[in-house]
């Protein structure tokens, strides 16, 4: 969410009400039309045929030919499985897999019905599906001393643990997110409404306040930045490359 007005005309006159009158709409347009049409598009590459044609298919990336999460996570409760001291351990360990698999289940089929009446936490959950974790190493967030005495103390965390930590966190920020553009998006519809608009846009802006939009617009801004800065700059560009082969 960016958002820069420079305004250098007198207040009262006409060329300041038509400027802030096209800033509304435009803000009508990237707020509360563009949710409506959604905010995932395909991305399409053209290929060239022996015949000198061109071909145009779904750009992939290989990413979606590595093993999926569920897989992953399978794999990480097997080794766990093997690695008990005691058989009488698995039946326990069995039930435990089990009930972590239908909690996520249960969590999934909400999140797709609530998906269904925000494109915004449909393009975030989209991207979250696709991360794949490695299961073997992590990195572990702490001063020296902090460590040392963490492994002391046996208290190092699991791979299982570090991933749904990891999670949980783009879980809540998303949320954050999706919070604050539902504020955006109601003082929007109030100012517009209370500028006497015609159809969703402001005809009369002359009531316009957007002093608390920009407050909000603003906290938007900061919740996505901390959402996106979980993303790796060489995930960036590698992203970009694949949107420079869409179709023009």
């Amino acid at each position: 969410v960016s958002v820069s007005v420079s305004v250098s005309v007198s207040v009262n006159s006409e060329a300041y009400k038509s400027k802030k009158n096209e800033l509304a709409n435009a803000l009508n347009g990237i707020i509360i039309e563009r949710e409506q049409r959604g905010f995932m598009t395909p991305l399409f590459i053209s290929n060239e045929r022996n015949d000198g044609s061109t071909a145009t298919t779904t750009a992939t990336n290989a990413s979606l030919n590595r093993k999926s999460n569920t897989k992953l996570y399978d794999e990480t409760y097997k080794e766990k499985l093997n690695n008990l001291s005691s058989p009488t351990e698995i039946p326990l360990a069995l039930l435990s897999q089990a009930g972590d698999k239908r909690q996520f289940q249960i969590l999934q089929s909400r999140q797709r019905k609530l998906e269904s009446k925000s494109p915004i936490r449909q393009a975030l959950n989209y991207y979250t599906r696709q991360l794949v974790f490695n299961t073997e190493t992590y990195v572990l967030n702490a001063n020296a001393e902090t460590k040392k005495q963490m492994i002391r103390n046996d208290a190092l965390p699991d791979i299982q643990s570090v991933i749904v930590s990891d999670l949980d966190l783009r879980d809540l920020v998303r949320n954050q997110i999706l919070d604050a553009y539902d504020d955006v998006r109601a003082e929007l519809q109030y100012q517009l409404k209370n500028s006497n608009s015609n159809n969703g846009t402001a005809d009369n802006i002359e009531e316009f306040d957007a002093t608390e939009l920009r407050e909000l617009l603003l906290r938007a801004q900061k919740e996505c930045n901390e959402w996106f800065g979980f993303i790796e700059e060489r995930d960036v560009q590698e992203a970009m490359d694949v949107v420079t082969l869409e179709v023009k």
